[in-house]
């Protein structure tokens, strides 16, 4: 879909996401905007890759994507995306429309004062991507302190709080190709508890819950 496509409600859902940068709930949403991201408006901007959706378990949880945040950079057309509905319910959705857009222009309010406070105390924010695969060796590096020690993956993962599991899962997959990498699952099965199930990668069908980079 191109930007001229995209509905106004779509982009008012991505200024909101970009406003928490991280992963938020439909109930932390409702809550902080009185707004909820569901179908049919989830579903579009998770198949133009602009926000990943974690659906494992209700309530979903929403990510904005580099995708998405790229799209927001871009210039915005000045006509407006394909209209609201009509018909029955029409009073209705565009009560639900006004809150939306009043949720957006909080969120950009709240973005706009937290790049000011980054700029007085740090350096200006960057929003290029990131390279996650560098950023897993050196953290990797800090954790295991000598190469191709095992580090636990529910110890790396804390570090990349801001990335959805399935991008660093996929980043970590695709690490294998080197062939200093290694993930494999804790070798003692029966002591595996929640955390680390939940931060294990799968490969080939099976759960890997330690990366080791380098050799001893």
């Amino acid at each position: 879909m191109t930007d001229e496509q995209r509905v106004p409600a779509e982009y008012a859902f991505l200024l909101i996401l970009r406003a928490e940068g991280r992963n938020i709930s439909n109930s932390e949403m409702d809550e902080l905007y009185h707004v909820r991201l569901v179908s049919p408006n989830y579903e579009k901007l998770n198949a133009d890759g602009l926000v990943f959706t974690d659906k494992e378990k209700k309530p979903y949880r929403h990510r904005i994507t580099e995708k998405g945040l790229a799209a927001l950079r871009r210039p915005l057309p000045a006509e407006a995306g394909p209209g609201e509905e009509r018909g029955a319910g029409a009073k209705r959705a565009r009560g639900e429309t006004k809150q939306l857009y009043w949720a957006a222009a909080v969120a950009q309010q709240r973005y706009i004062q937290n790049l000011r406070i980054d700029r007085d105390g740090a350096e200006p924010v960057d929003e290029e991507p990131v390279d996650l695969e560098g950023r897993v060796r050196e953290t990797y590096a800090k954790l295991a302190g000598r190469a191709g020690a095992w580090v636990d993956l529910a110890a790396l993962r804390p570090f990349f709080r801001e990335v959805p599991k399935d991008e660093l899962d996929k980043v970590l997959v695709h690490m294998l190709d080197a062939s200093e990498v290694e993930l494999e699952p804790d070798p003692l099965r029966g002591r595996v508890g929640p955390a680390q199930q939940e931060a294990a990668v799968r490969v080939n069908g099976e759960d890997r819950h330690k990366l080791a980079i380098g050799r001893p």
